[in-house]
């Protein structure tokens, strides 16, 4: 399966359809973790890239139930037959994308860790007050067991994994913030996985990248850390 980071961008490298061309039968449901209002606007504006080649709607959170419904219906509605979730998450594995999966009917069970953690979280006495509206809303959705209701087909690409775009966007940014790269070593920091299973393949892709950063940076080490809640 294409990975997100080559799906999305083969469809905003394309022209937007011509007037007389046929329209896709399929929609496109972007998976994004929300974020502030600038993280958010940035979302909107890949979707409506996307959506000048392919119906293309958002969900925002971490397999939220009810977001992710909304974003199906309107595709529905928009005469999409069938549907390709795109979700734009760091690792295709992962507590979010398992909880994900069964969101969309792909897993037979829900994420039985994200479950665990999510009531972790809330039962934590807060540093500065309790949890806010929104904490509290992604916490609900992260224990929830309702599932997406459609007839529509639906398709889960890969995360972003170690697509060569996410690479090329680590060494532009080590770039520029390298002043003798022969004398540099490069970090690569990730938000890992909860599941102490999943770290094998979160590490695999770190080293990936990182070669790949030190090798056409000329850096003189790359190395990667993870750091997990």
């Amino acid at each position: 399966m294409r990975t997100a980071a080559l799906l999305l961008g083969a469809l905003l490298a394309a022209p937007a359809r011509a007037a007389q061309a046929p329209a896709p039968d399929y929609g496109i449901l972007l998976l994004a973790h929300g974020g502030d209002p600038d993280w958010n606007a940035a979302i909107e504006r890949l979707r409506a890239r996307a959506d000048a080649s392919v119906p293309t709607e958002a969900a925002l959170g971490m397999a939220d139930a009810r977001s992710i419904q909304a974003a199906v219906d309107r595709l529905q509605a928009r005469g999409a037959r069938r549907v390709i979730a795109v979700p734009f998450f760091v690792n295709s594995r992962s507590e979010v994308m398992d909880q994900t999966r069964y969101v969309l009917g792909l897993a037979p069970k829900p994420s039985e860790v994200l479950r665990r953690a999510a009531e972790r979280m809330m039962a934590a006495p807060a540093k500065d007050g309790p949890p806010d509206f929104v904490m509290k809303r992604m916490m609900a959705a992260m224990m929830s067991p309702a599932r997406l209701k459609t007839r529509l087909p639906v398709v889960l690409t890969s995360a972003l994994d170690d697509a060569p775009l996410v690479s090329r966007i680590l060494l532009e940014r080590a770039r520029a913030l390298s002043r003798r790269p022969g004398a540099e070593t490069v970090v690569l920091v990730a938000h890992g996985p909860v599941d102490d299973a999943a770290m094998p393949a979160w590490e695999r892709v770190l080293a990936r990248q990182a070669a790949f950063v030190r090798r056409e940076g000329a850096f003189r080490a790359a190395r990667w850390a993870i750091l997990r809640d």
